[in-house]
């Protein structure tokens, strides 16, 4: 059987995009020089493109995600733990945010 882990979503004061992206850097540390893009893999409006980064081992890094139930979010992982952050802004936020490449 597979190892469940159990989502944390956190949310912050002002839910901008700004604190939200401060509280992954707190979690997920710095990922060193040779963290990689990460690119969006499901199917959806960032298929494809680079929503976030990664260490370079793929064991803790980020992503800027969009669905239904959270809204927009940065998902995160830090080896086997995992959570969300929510920031306010609909889809056209969040696709922006990707498309001028606020990840960094």
């Amino acid at each position: 059987t597979g190892q469940v882990w159990k989502e944390a979503i956190t949310i912050t004061k002002s839910g901008s995009f700004k604190d939200a992206k401060e509280v992954v850097g707190d979690v997920v540390g710095d990922l060193g020089d040779d963290a990689t893009d990460y690119v969006g893999r499901t199917k959806g409006p960032f298929q494809g493109k680079v929503v976030g980064k990664q260490s370079a081992d793929g064991k803790r890094g980020y992503r800027i995600d969009y669905d239904e139930e959270k809204g927009a979010h940065i998902n995160w992982w830090n080896g086997k733990e995992k959570g969300a952050i929510p920031f306010t802004g609909n889809l056209d936020q969040a696709k922006r945010i990707v498309e001028n490449q606020v990840t960094k």
